[in-house]
């Protein structure tokens, strides 16, 4: 009995780092540079883009990258955003990020504002400095967001923005299959207790 009440206890430890199992969006499936876009879609995150100039995933090495593929965001006026979605909709927590001033612009530092907008309604925000140096991590932890928007505060001539390894978890919504893992395992150390008595 013992062992079965162990083999019980792994499905609900496997089932819970299943639904706590972080994604990383990290653009090296893409193996050529894109065209502009407004979406760019992988990894189980929408990327939209509004503003006056563009967005792409530039290959293989951005300057001020990592040497890898990465998210490039034109930034050349003020409002310029792009929108960060769960592909398919639903809640998600936005871990972190990495981000830096790109090329063509040598001031740094240089603010974006990030704002996240929660399931069940509210927002909070919060502005983060860029450098223009290679990219550095950004540590969110946005809990059950929809969306997660990160806009150009200041209008400055020829600036771009780089952004790599975006980390995130599923959210508040386990999949169907840890579902399934917890209930088993629920189940099972509720007959194994009922016994005992």
């Amino acid at each position: 009995m013992a062992k079965y009440t162990r083999f019980l206890f792994a499905l609900l430890v496997l089932g819970t780092l299943s639904i706590a199992s972080a994604a990383v969006v990290d653009f090296n499936s893409f193996t050529t540079t894109t065209p502009a876009e407004t979406l760019v879609s992988t990894g189980g995150l929408d990327f939209t883009y509004s503003g006056a100039s563009f967005m792409y995933v530039w290959c293989c090495n951005s300057p001020n990258g990592n040497g890898t593929p990465a998210l490039i965001l034109s930034g050349f006026s003020a409002g310029d955003q792009v929108a960060i979605t769960r592909t398919g909709g639903g809640a998600f927590d936005l871990n972190s990020f990495e981000m830096a001033i790109s090329w063509y612009y040598t001031t740094s530092p240089d603010t974006v504002d990030v704002t996240a907008f929660f399931q069940g309604g509210g927002s909070s925000g919060q502005t983060l400095t860029l450098f223009n140096a290679p990219l550095q991590t950004y540590n969110l932890n946005l809990m059950n967001v929809t969306e997660v928007d990160v806009t150009k505060l200041l209008a400055t001539n020829n600036a771009y923005w780089v952004m790599d390894n975006v980390t995130y978890n599923g959210g508040a919504v386990p999949e169907p299959a840890s579902l399934s893992l917890i209930g088993v395992g629920l189940i099972g150390l509720g007959l194994r207790f009922r016994r005992r008595k």
